[in-house]
């Protein structure tokens, strides 16, 4: 039977603290907290409850960011499944259990659930306050999260933690779309199971809506755009080709295309600008060395790369 373990990040979450960690240990056999660099009183309130419960804390004395307080609390933790959970969230009842379960077949990479949205004062919100985490039923889940963007709630996320391990965890130089470049890879390996009830109650308040509410040419909503274009560039550089394939339809060359090429033609057949423009630059560079025989091979013509150049700079 699996051991299951929790980890929760907490940055002066000291208002909802306390019932984040007390919901999310009654699930499990093994717990790790990370403060980091709170300054409301959160370390202190951690650590009292580390002395009452009995569990790992981990305390980082100037903030280093959500992904490196939930990849040491992963690191640390002793579970084989992995529960995680932000410092103002609660967890349901037979949580632990209803993952562990669906984490037993061994084709499953993620479990998540809708989550019930509750606000600052425990309130519970309509569900279409959270419609970012629609279900897409039984379709693959991989292009809908490439093309799409994000739909999973992180705080309902379990995972093996050998499998967040060797996916390398959440990327550390980035700080608001960490756990979308995370569920792309884990989608890339094995299928995403979505629980048919909730499991977490996911609180909506004003430090976490931030982000839907700023206006379009803010600095928080142009690097979010920055990370959007770096994690999916960088899943298709990595990607197999199995896993391009799944991503989409790629153009008929008319001639067999080698990984490299099939990336360049997923890229400039996409509608996304931060890909295209990636597949203009490797398509220049292209066509510095192999002239008009790249654009014959691949079946581009000049109407078409004057479009895709301008698709490029919208």
């Amino acid at each position: 039977m699996s051991r299951v373990g929790g980890v929760v990040a907490i940055h002066n979450h000291v208002r909802w603290a306390e019932a984040a960690i007390r919901t999310l240990a009654a699930e499990v056999d093994a717990l790790v907290v990370v403060d980091d660099g709170s300054t409301d009183g959160s370390a202190e309130l951690v650590a009292a409850l580390a002395a009452e419960i009995g569990f790992r804390t981990i305390r980082h004395l100037e903030p280093r960011g959500v992904s490196e307080a939930y990849n040491a609390a992963v690191e640390a933790v002793d579970a084989d499944v992995v529960l995680i959970q932000g410092g103002d969230d609660r967890t349901l009842t037979g949580r632990a259990a209803a993952s562990a379960a669906a984490l037993a077949d061994p084709s499953v990479s993620l479990v998540h659930s809708q989550p019930i949205l509750i606000d600052a004062l425990d309130r519970r919100l309509p569900d279409d306050v959270g419609s970012e985490f629609q279900d897409f039923g039984a379709q693959d889940p991989l292009p809908i999260l490439f093309t799409h963007g994000n739909f999973v709630c992180a705080p309902s996320a379990a995972l093996r933690r050998a499998d967040y391990l060797a996916a390398g965890g959440f990327p550390s130089n980035i700080d608001q779309l960490q756990d979308y470049a995370l569920w792309l890879e884990l989608a890339a390996r094995g299928r995403l199971v979505r629980l048919p009830e909730p499991v977490i109650e996911y609180r909506k308040h004003a430090g976490n809506l931030s982000r839907q509410v700023s206006m379009a040419a803010s600095p928080r909503v142009r690097r979010e755009a920055f990370e959007r274009d770096w994690i999916r560039n960088r899943f298709i550089d990595n990607a197999r080709e199995a896993t391009l394939s799944r991503l989409g339809a790629i153009p008929d060359a008319g001639v067999a295309l080698s990984p490299p090429e099939r990336r360049l033609l997923l890229r400039l057949g996409s509608q996304d600008p931060g890909l295209v423009r990636r597949g203009l630059t490797d398509l220049f560079d292209l066509l510095a060395t192999d002239g008009d025989r790249i654009l014959e091979q691949f079946g581009i013509d000049r109407r078409a790369l004057s479009e895709l150049v301008q698709l490029s700079s919208g």
